[in-house]
């Protein structure tokens, strides 16, 4: 419920929820969908080159940082969508209160 969650080093699926802590997940292989949930706290998730996935992001207070090449990019107030690759796998996150950034 409360603190800090690292994952380092991770490879598959991955559901994961915290209502008050960061999130710091480093995805080496993307080889499943990943879903984040965070009520209040920040997500920094670093993914491989080569991931394929569909983004489906929506931080309702704060901001969204995608340092990740990201194809057809579509913003709507907090919600962020896109694609990298063929779009293999589905990565949702979810943010009430805090930032999303994902690093490459």
């Amino acid at each position: 419920f409360s603190g800090n969650i690292n994952i380092s080093h991770y490879s598959g699926p991955l559901h994961i929820s915290s209502t008050s802590g960061n999130i710091r997940m480093q995805i080496d292989k993307l080889v499943g969908d990943l879903k984040t949930e965070v009520l209040s706290g920040n997500i920094d998730m670093y993914l491989p080159e080569s991931a394929s996935f569909t983004l489906d992001a929506q931080v309702q207070s704060g901001q969204t940082n995608i340092k990740y090449p990201i194809n057809n990019k579509k913003s709507k107030g907090s919600h962020v969508k896109g694609t990298s690759g063929s779009g293999k796998y589905k990565i949702d996150a979810e943010i009430v209160s805090g930032d999303l950034t994902i690093h490459q």
